[in-house]
């Protein structure tokens, strides 16, 4: 499982914001391009590298492990900045933070079709690891239980990719288990309304974070009601058939006896 979530962390997908460019398969809406911003190459490198070894030891050893790079994970997170990675125009240079080739692509046919660009160019970098090193930091943290710390590290990921569902997911958990579900279920909600192009996976694992968030609001026909849309989404997910029964069970002892 824990492979399976981190095969995709160190994608940083672009906020979608004011139209721009138009990919031909349609994979790409809306491209936003900010200013220049200051960049420290040598120290995102490090920390890539760094986000590399966490999510290396954590496949390997698990919390005790990657937990002994704690200190150097939050060190640096610390430098992550509070806005998501998007296009940086430079001169007469647009830098990409992303290793999509299609938001590569995009931009490119853009820049050469639009002829107040045609002495721009387009450099495509490596991703920037901070959304990754949030998960990664709220991970550990929610697994020794501070949930307070991992809810932390997990809203300064989505500052950094506020597209990654695994974030939001994750940071819904550690939200209920603060007793603040109506927040976490609102989170949830928001997401699901600002992204309508999720994968039928993506969704269903959010119809379940709602499940969950949903039950220990003490609402459970709603809870019933994301369950089963999330089995319509992933119609052999375990997880979801047990908690639907578990509500089934719920009902049952709260009859009276006859």
């Amino acid at each position: 499982m824990i492979s399976k979530l981190f095969a995709g962390l160190l994608a940083v997908t672009a906020l979608a914001a004011a139209p721009m460019a138009h990919a031909d398969a349609g994979a790409l809406k809306n491209i936003q391009v900010v200013d220049c911003r200051t960049h420290d190459e040598a120290q995102e490198k490090k920390d890539t590298e760094l986000t590399l070894k966490a999510l290396e030891a954590m496949n390997a050893g698990g919390v005790d492990r990657a937990w002994r790079l704690l200190p150097e994970l939050e060190a640096a997170l610390a430098r992550a900045p509070d806005v998501p990675s998007l296009p940086e125009r430079c001169g007469d240079t647009i830098h990409i933070y992303d290793d999509d080739m299609m938001l590569l692509l995009a931009m490119t046919a853009y820049v050469t079709s639009t002829p107040e660009l045609k002495n721009v160019s387009v450099v495509q970098h490596e991703a920037l690891p901070y959304g990754s090193l949030g998960f990664i930091v709220g991970w550990l943290y929610y697994e020794k239980k501070d949930f307070g710390a991992a809810h932390r590290a997990y809203a300064k990921g989505r500052l950094n990719n506020p597209d990654d569902y695994v974030l939001v997911a994750e940071d819904s958990l550690a939200l209920a288990h603060m007793h603040r579900s109506r927040e976490a279920l609102d989170l949830l909600d928001a997401f699901i309304a600002g992204h309508p192009d999720l994968e039928d996976d993506e969704l269903a694992a959010l119809q379940r974070k709602r499940g969950y968030t949903l039950i220990e609001l003490d609402r459970n026909d709603e809870a019933e009601a994301a369950y089963k849309e999330s089995l319509r989404l992933e119609p052999d997910n375990s997880t979801a058939k047990a908690e639907l029964d578990y509500i089934t069970q719920q009902r049952k002892s709260s009859q009276p006896a006859n």
